[in-house]
C-alpha cells in the first residue's frame, strides 16, 4: 500500500525506520490509529461523530495515558480533531482549535496537550490525497512530499530539545 510506503518513508526522515522488526529492538515509535472502532460503510466512508468520541473517550485517551508519550503526531484531519476532542474540556483554546481548518491547526505546532506533555504535532496525512493538501496549504508552491519531508524534521527537532 502505498500509504505505508510513505509513512515508512517520513519516519526514516527523522532516523526512526519503522521497517520490520528485527529481534527485540526498540525503534521508539508506536503506531496506532487514532479511531480504532470499526466505522459502517466503506474504508472511505465518513466517521461518525459518534464513532470518533466513543473510540477516543474508550480507547484512544487510555492508551495516552498508558503510553504517556512525549509527542504525538496525527495524521489528517480526523485523528487531529480526535486528540484535540480528549483534551478540550481542559483547555478552551484546544475546543477552538478543534472547530478550525487542518491548515490553522497545523500552523499552531507544536499543541501542548496538558502541562508541557504531550505535545500534539497534526500532520498532513502522507497519501497522495494527502500531499496534495499539504502542497495547497503552503503558499511557497513547493512539493507536498517535500513539504512533509521538512515538516518531521522540524517536529524531530523540537521533540528532541525537550528530552
Amino acid at each position: 500500500m502505498a500509504t505505508n510506503f510513505y509513512l515508512r518513508e517520513l519516519t526514516k526522515v527523522i532516523g526512526r525506520d519503522i521497517g520490520l522488526p528485527i529481534g527485540n529492538i526498540r525503534k521508539g515509535i508506536f503506531i496506532t490509529n487514532a479511531v480504532l472502532c470499526m466505522k459502517p460503510g466503506a474504508m472511505n466512508a465518513p466517521h461518525p461523530s459518534a464513532c470518533v468520541k466513543n473510540c477516543g473517550d474508550r480507547s484512544l485517551k487510555p492508551l495516552i495515558d498508558l503510553i504517556r508519550p512525549k509527542a504525538i503526531v496525527t495524521l489528517g484531519v480526523v485523528p487531529t480533531m480526535s486528540v484535540l476532542g480528549l483534551y478540550a474540556n481542559l483547555d478552551p483554546e484546544l475546543a477552538v482549535l478543534r472547530r478550525s481548518a487542518l491548515r490553522d491547526v497545523f500552523s499552531k505546532v507544536p499543541i501542548n496537550l496538558n502541562s508541557c506533555r504531550p505535545r500534539l504535532f497534526p500532520m498532513y496525512h502522507p497519501s497522495r490525497l494527502g500531499q496534495m493538501g499539504r502542497e495547497r496549504a503552503e503558499p511557497s508552491g513547493s512539493n507536498g512530499w517535500e513539504l512533509m519531508k521538512s515538516d518531521r524534521l522540524q517536529m524531530s527537532a523540537i521533540v528532541n530539545l525537550v528530552r
